[in-house]
């Protein structure tokens, strides 16, 4: 069979491709928490798209502010690390507000995650968040606008610096 007729049975979804790992459900909402955060993010910091809520109403919670209640939601060693990781993007208003609160209330037990993050490592997935979120549609949103998603490294750092002085002393 030729790869095209294989191509053809999958979309079809005659065939079924063996996962390399199946996900536990944590691990995909956590993936899915992500995601729904970066292309949050991504649509507020972007002038074409921003006023998207103004030209169509939406009703309800924001996508990032969802994605963060489920990452938040568990105490998991997964969900710490996502929830410390979530300091490589440039949360602000509410939902900057909902961090910190999520951060306070977990106070120590991110602490362990907290100093186990690299910053540089931060910053080149965001940029790779960004990226696949952006390719298909390039001309909405232009790669220099990757610094209004992405904190730098020093941010980063200024970041957790003063989340670790505010909440990791309080549980």
């Amino acid at each position: 069979m030729n790869k095209l007729s294989l191509l053809l049975l999958v979309a079809m979804g005659n065939v079924v491709l063996p996962c390399a790992r199946a996900q536990t459900q944590e691990e995909t909402d956590l993936r899915t928490a992500n995601i729904a955060i970066a292309a949050s993010i991504a649509m507020s910091a972007n002038a074409q798209t921003r006023t998207r809520c103004a030209v169509t109403p939406c009703l309800g919670v924001s996508q990032a502010e969802i994605g963060l209640a489920l990452i938040a939601a568990r105490s998991s060693p997964g969900s710490l690390k996502a929830l410390s990781e979530l300091a490589r993007f440039k949360l602000d208003g509410s939902l900057a507000e909902d961090y910190s609160c999520n951060v306070l209330r977990k106070g120590s037990k991110l602490k362990k995650w907290m100093e186990a993050t690299t910053p540089s490592q931060l910053r080149n997935r965001c940029v790779a968040e960004y990226d696949a979120i952006t390719r298909s549609h390039a001309s909405v949103f232009p790669a220099s606008e990757v610094n209004l998603v992405c904190r730098t490294e020093a941010e980063i750092v200024a970041a957790l610096g003063k989340l670790c002085k505010t909440g990791l002393r309080l549980a």
